[in-house]
């Protein structure tokens, strides 16, 4: 199954198993329906393997008697292969709790993290797995994939790279590599690694990685005019569908799923979104004027709300500046974005209440706790601020656009 002589070392048992456990994993092979399938059997091929006595450096145990740590280990890996992916993270803290040097399970909650959306999380294992060992090509591997997710382009070519410099044979690394390489414009570069990570998949066996590679391939070159607008209508197509996606679980539980959303995006996706949250709260809260006995002018309300949005995405941009935390513009966008989302709930249940003063005041309180419930998310999972700084932020965030919005709608539109 691994693909090894019956003379084969330890050594050359795990590195066949590594091969390929990156040729079959399925975080790396989502086309490929017998990937989980694959992955498992040979997962267990490479346990059974390392518990024999001739294969093994040391005496071998059965999992009834093997350490503590050990019986963890190999619970995650068996979660990971069947995609239970939480039930891995946690089966591999408990292994990094009672071994702290345990590499291979920083390794593997460091995948299972990564399928989940915890970049920095992802991040964090793969910076515990270098310092124990440097030259770990995965862990450069998705320390690049979760750097890319977060939008640092750069900083992931870089970690591509050093996995690519450990194990030249790294077909996935090279094929994230061209697409690193494509989000900087530089084209040739990008089309020789995809050339490479197809070479290599063929060489592997990994089908649905040529075809993936191939396909990057062939869409290259292609006239200037029509590439733009084809691939403008996907990304607009795709944008749309996924803000839409995404709403109702950020504005019912963003303490949930504000990070894992932002995670799943790049950075100017994650910015589109935001836009997007912004406007469906604006048109939103423009439907809901019909409710309302005497309305305020249509054109009143998209200045207000364009003023809130701006205003938080600046309050947002100068409290991580501030706060020197490492996020970015698409971060503030992003939030702001959803911030405004339970304020155009509030403007519906306000217009569908309007003779009574209670509930439109408890609607008003609700909005407002989910105004900031976002904003505090959105200052310590996103902008990474510690939980005191995010708790004095977020409200002052608040406070800011409110005044700027109310300033703006008595200076300027007149209002009383």
């Amino acid at each position: 199954m691994l693909r090894v002589s019956k003379q084969a070392t330890q050594s050359e048992i795990k590195a066949a198993f590594r091969r390929l456990a990156r040729q079959y994993h399925p975080d790396l092979n989502p086309d490929n329906p017998t990937a989980a399938s694959e992955f498992q059997r040979i997962s267990e091929a490479y346990r059974a393997l390392l518990g024999t006595p001739e294969l093994n450096d040391e005496p071998s145990v059965s999992q009834e008697t093997s350490p503590a740590h050990r019986k963890h280990y190999i619970h995650g890996v068996q979660c990971n292969a069947q995609g239970n992916y939480q039930q891995a993270v946690d089966a591999f803290t408990q292994a990094i709790t009672l071994n702290s040097q345990y590499l291979e399970a920083y390794l593997g909650r460091c995948q299972a993290r990564y399928v989940l959306g915890d970049d920095r999380g992802a991040i964090e294992d793969a910076y515990q797995v270098l310092t124990l060992n440097p030259n770990v090509s995965q862990a450069h591997y998705y320390q690049g994939r979760a750097r890319a997710r977060l939008g640092y382009t750069e900083s992931s070519l870089a970690a591509y790279t050093r996995a690519i410099q450990i194990d030249s044979s790294y077909a996935s690394a090279y094929y994230y590599r061209g697409i690193a390489h494509e989000s900087l414009q530089d084209r040739p570069a990008a089309k020789q690694d995809w050339r490479t990570a197809s070479r290599l998949f063929q060489a592997q066996g990994d089908v649905s990685g040529v075809q993936k590679a191939q396909s990057k391939l062939r869409g290259w070159p292609l006239p200037a005019f029509p590439t733009v607008n084809i691939k403008a209508l996907q990304f607009t197509r795709w944008t749309v569908a996924r803000a839409c996606k995404l709403l109702p679980n950020v504005l019912f539980n963003p303490g949930g799923e504000l990070l894992p959303s932002f995670a799943r995006c790049s950075s100017v996706q994650a910015a589109a979104i935001g836009f997007i949250w912004a406007a469906l709260a604006t048109l939103t809260i423009l439907a809901s004027l019909l409710l309302y006995e005497s309305p305020p002018s249509s054109i009143d309300v998209v200045l207000l709300s364009g003023t809130a949005f701006l205003s938080l995405v600046a309050a947002s941009a100068i409290a991580r500046l501030l706060n020197r935390s490492r996020g970015n513009w698409a971060g503030d966008v992003f939030v702001a974005g959803a911030a405004l989302l339970p304020l155009s709930l509030f403007a519906v249940l306000g217009g569908l209440a309007q003779s009574s003063l209670g509930f439109t005041a408890t609607a008003g309180v609700l909005s407002g706790s989910y105004v900031l419930l976002t904003l505090y998310v959105g200052c310590t999972q996103i902008h990474n601020f510690w939980e005191r700084s995010a708790a004095f932020a977020a409200p002052l965030m608040a406070i800011t656009s409110g005044g700027i919005t109310v300033w703006v709608a008595t200076e300027f539109l007149g209002w009383a």
